[in-house]
């Protein structure tokens, strides 16, 4: 079972910092705007720019929060006070998405230094799993001038990979199976690859299923997937969308998720404005045909939705989703589970009060029989709109055109990801921001408190709950936030699962947080408990054990020590039932 220190939050002088830091500013980003209303009991607080801006502690779904920033290769672990718990790191930046496992290790696609195919969004190339205390468990790569592994992939119960990858087919090839005006040497298509993992840098693709092989066309007869495609809402009409010469990007898959209950995958194309299901039960060769699996479609689409003018239902006024992301299936055991959620980036068919687009979370409950087939109402895929769609008051004031993520917590909590801004939200059931976190992390390293938030951009988050398995046996210790300069707030954790903390009476007290080789600190307020006081690196990492055992009285004195590089660290004070932390900045005088 995890270790959790609950820590009653001191007011202390400038030069000493507490553990929990919370701040808020009321920002306007050029990026994009997001002007959210608080509710009265919100604690936030003027002036600050990043990191934790604003909380309601006894309305936040506790845990911790998973996110990589997309100009960094740290991968940060972070509590609801906005402290770093862990880190992961990495030699490459993401691509796009990190998942954490239950044994600690995280699952993170990387962007490759150089990729085969350019120019990709947010092209990745290479999948690692790291462990918990930073080294590479395994590293797999997909990159070569056919395909290379791009923005999202999922972990599978079995220890396995999802990874969607790009398809590239010639020009003649595209206009061999139908498609018109191909302007580039190549068209983009895509594919989602099961890989096991086989040794530390190999791999087996154990199933393969391709948008290629779901084509209809109504423009060559004599070719075998001719056909009307109004009557064939199960595949994908290859004259559908756009090519832009030079970039022929055409699906553009952008996430992929897993059900193991129905053992089907669930993938987000922005290019179609869709989100597709599919059956994962076949083989590869059926994947690729219309014929078998479970439920007898072999690699057709089992459902769709989205944008229905597609397969010639409706007009363009039916469409639902634009250039959305994040798709996924709500957990089993939560809140309408079962059903889909997506964040819709430019809710299409309408602008918001400024005349600007406008984003929405959207959950849809597809429409099945009591067999789980999806059905079609009147030759369409349902429901016709989304079954629940949170927008903001004004509408353009929740705003994210690319990226981003939503995902629904155990007590029915909605958390949101601006991915544009780096911005985090969590709203209550009734729609009300609860908590506000943005993101300090740009060019590898962190922002300073005040500074106007800038590449701290990412593609998603997520939060674990603190029974989460990869928790279990770890102390789970903030050591203080991300962001320089941090400012004295306190904040009260409410991610406490069991604690015998009493009112904590430890300090750290230093005359600056600037340090060198030798500067003295006082730990006060130690009585006759015994103590552990250690220094840790940015990145999470012990650096050295400065302290253990019983202190002769309740002042302790203690130096810092020499340290080979400059940068941030955190002195980190432990009891039986207590801790606090401080951050200081050392500085290599030698």
């Amino acid at each position: 079972m995890a270790r959790y220190h609950h820590r009653t939050p001191m007011y202390r002088t400038i030069t000493t910092q507490t553990l929990h830091e919370v701040h808020f500013r009321r920002c306007i980003q050029l990026i994009g705007l997001w002007v959210l209303m608080f509710a009265s009991s919100l604690s936030a607080f003027a002036g600050n720019t990043v990191g934790l801006l604003a909380t309601q502690p006894d309305a936040v779904q506790p845990g911790y929060t998973l996110f990589a920033p997309m100009q960094s290769t740290t991968t940060y672990l972070i509590n609801t006070c906005g402290e770093v718990v862990h880190t992961w790191p990495s030699s490459y930046l993401p691509g796009c998405t990190a998942y954490l496992l239950k044994d600690g290790s995280i699952i993170r696609a990387g962007s490759v230094k150089s990729p085969a195919i350019m120019p990709v969004a947010f092209y990745g190339g290479v999948i690692e799993r790291i462990a918990w205390d930073g080294t590479v468990l395994w590293t797999y790569t997909i990159n070569s001038a056919s395909d290379i592994q791009h923005h999202d992939i999922c972990p599978l119960p079995n220890g396995n990979v999802l990874a969607i990858s790009l398809d590239v087919h010639t020009k003649a090839e595209a206009e061999t199976m139908g498609r018109l005006n191909v302007q580039s040497a190549s068209m983009w298509s895509e594919k989602v690859v099961e890989i096991k993992p086989t040794g530390p840098t190999t791999g087996e693709v154990v199933w393969e299923w391709r948008v290629w092989d779901r084509v209809i066309q109504n423009v060559l007869p004599e070719e075998e997937h001719y056909g009307v495609i109004a009557d064939h809402p199960e595949r994908i009409n290859i004259n559908a969308g756009l090519l832009t010469p030079g970039i022929p990007d055409w699906i553009h898959l952008n996430s992929v998720d897993y059900n193991a209950d129905a053992d089907q995958i669930l993938v987000s194309s922005l290019g179609m404005n869709e989100v597709w299901i599919i059956d994962h039960s076949t083989t590869t060769a059926e994947a690729a045909s219309h014929t078998g699996g479970h439920y007898g479609k072999g690699g057709d689409f089992l459902w769709r939705w989205g944008n229905p003018v597609l397969y010639g239902q409706g007009t363009t006024q039916d469409q639902q989703l634009g250039q959305q992301h994040s798709a996924h299936w709500i957990a089993a055991g939560l809140v309408n589970a079962g059903d889909v959620m997506v964040f819709n980036n430019n809710v299409p068919n309408g602008t918001g009060l400024g005349g600007l687009g406008y984003s929405s979370i959207d959950r849809i409950h597809p429409t099945v029989d009591d067999q789980g087939h999806y059905l079609l109402q009147d030759g369409r895929f349902g429901p016709n709109t989304a079954s629940w769609r949170y927008i903001s008051t004004p509408p353009d004031s929740f705003y994210a055109y690319y990226m981003s993520s939503a995902q629904r917590m155990a007590n029915g909590n909605l958390l949101v990801c601006n991915g544009p801004a780096g911005r985090f939200s969590e709203f209550s059931p009734d729609n009300k921001e609860i908590w506000r976190y943005v993101c300090p992390v740009n060019n590898n390293d962190p922002m300073s408190q005040g500074s106007v938030p800038q590449n701290n951009y990412l593609f998603r988050i997520q939060r674990y709950a603190t029974d989460y398995a990869a928790f279990d046996g770890r102390d789970m210790i903030g050591l203080g936030p991300i962001e320089l300069n941090a400012s004295q707030i306190p904040c009260t954790l409410s991610d406490v699962r069991e604690s015998n903390a009493a009112t904590s009476t430890l300090s750290i007290q230093l005359r600056d947080m600037l340090c060198e080789a030798g500067t003295e600190f006082l730990v006060r307020g130690a009585g006759s408990t015994p103590l552990r006081v250690e220094l840790y690196s940015v990145d999470g990492n012990l650096v050295q054990t400065l302290f253990s055992g019983l202190p002769e009285s309740s002042e302790l004195s203690l130096r810092i020590p020499t340290l080979s590089h400059s940068g941030v660290y955190f002195i980190n004070v432990q009891s039986a039932t207590t801790a606090c932390t401080q951050k200081i900045l050392y500085m290599n005088c030698r």
